[in-house]
């Protein structure tokens, strides 16, 4: 009654042309991306950075949040952590380090997103100091509980409160 299956490899010339459309897709998306939020930025007349750094992290790390939940919802905790873990790993090594080599960065005083980009590394600073001492801490224990990972959520809640206030006030 069931299936019998082969195990094969596929073919080198299909697992390349795979690799080179999604990475077009990658980067067609990307570029998608940066459009839509420059061009949504200017007609909103909104700082174009303070509305990267609230919409990138949602459409970057979402996905990896909602496959966590799930992933913890059936008791896989080890595999969800590992999945926003790895998550960024490489959003803070790959992403940022082509960003920095092929862009100018201006976030100095004269600039008009200084303190957004200052109060975003000191948020962002800040959530990884409170999670390694809670991951310090927990180790002991041998369990990491949801408020532990909660912390570096609520501090991007705290920051977009920031930002709502810079933006009204």
């Amino acid at each position: 009654m069931g299936l019998d299956f082969k195990e094969t490899a596929p073919p080198l010339w299909l697992v390349l042309a795979q690799t080179v459309l999604a990475f077009a897709a990658i980067l067609l998306g990307a570029r998608f991306f940066a459009t839509f939020v420059e061009d949504f930025s200017h007609a909103m007349g909104f700082n174009t950075l303070l509305v990267s750094l609230i919409l990138a992290p949602l459409a970057t790390e979402l996905p990896e949040a909602a496959n966590s939940l799930i992933w913890t919802r059936d008791s896989k905790d080890v595999i969800a952590l590992g999945n926003v873990a790895g998550a960024m790993v490489f959003q803070s090594t790959i992403p940022v380090t082509i960003g920095v080599l092929l862009t100018p960065w201006d976030l100095g005083p004269a600039s008009a997103s200084w303190p957004f980009g200052v109060m975003t590394a000191v948020f962002a600073l800040l959530s990884g100091l409170l999670i390694y001492i809670q991951l310090r801490v927990r180790t002991r224990e041998n369990s990491l509980p949801l408020s532990s990972l909660m912390l570096g959520g609520s501090l991007y809640v705290v920051f977009l409160g920031y930002v709502l206030w810079s933006i009204l006030t």
